[in-house]
């Protein structure tokens, strides 16, 4: 009887083990900002995206942020354009395309915009793994270039071509887990975001492959 519930446990241990380097891979999180045209998942019949900010509507955070396949990372992120500005916020416009996997026409005809006001939005990524660097990826639109400018971790910042040019730069995370960053220009537009890197395991994952581990030491020294 003993040998079958601790080859139970070893199986529990082991699918939890297998859980947890699975969720050490790299994975890929896609961001439309502006729900003026949103994804219909899965794109393209097997990519998974991920939407914030409301047209017209008030800072915006979406938790819970799926990767391309459809795996829950727990990351979140919140953008908080400026209230009593005009027209600054998430809006129907933008029309530039860009390249890999954020080049979708719902992703390009909606956005976060700065109008002439100048005022600086902050972008906030929290949940993700502490001191670890991460990919982030953006294209930029208007009659001027931007710059998604790094505030919260350590990175260059992205300067951002008015041309629909996807520009990349590895950012890593602060002893919190958190990216914080900062869209900044006049009459600009920022369609989309990625996010590219390793993210928190789930939590069942961890407490199952810890409780296997206690049951099974706690089994040995009975026996």
């Amino acid at each position: 009887m003993k040998i079958i519930q601790t080859q139970t446990l070893l199986a529990c241990t082991a699918a939890a083990a297998a859980a947890f380097a699975g969720s050490a891979n790299a994975a890929l999180i896609l961001i439309d900002i502006g729900d003026q045209e949103v994804p219909t998942n899965p794109v393209d019949g097997t990519t998974y995206w991920n939407t914030v900010g409301s047209i017209g509507g008030d800072p915006d955070t979406t938790t819970n942020l799926v990767d391309t396949d459809n795996n829950n990372t727990f990351a979140s992120i919140s953008i908080t354009p400026p209230t009593g500005s005009g027209s600054d916020g998430f809006h129907n416009s933008g029309d530039e395309t860009t390249t890999g996997p954020l080049n979708q026409g719902f992703a390009t005809t909606d956005s976060l915009f700065i109008s002439n006001s100048g005022a600086n939005v902050p972008i906030t990524i929290t949940g993700l793994k502490a001191n670890t660097a991460y990919t982030i990826s953006a294209f930029g639109d208007g009659p001027v270039s931007s710059t998604l400018a790094v505030t919260t971790g350590t990175g260059s910042n992205l300067s951002l071509p008015n041309n629909g040019t996807l520009v990349s730069q590895s950012i890593t995370s602060d002893a919190s887990g958190v990216i914080g960053l900062e869209f900044q220009g006049r009459r600009v537009w920022l369609p989309a975001i990625s996010i590219e890197g390793e993210f928190v395991p789930e939590p069942s994952s961890l407490a199952l492959l810890g409780l296997g581990g206690l049951l099974i030491g706690a089994r040995r020294r009975r026996g």
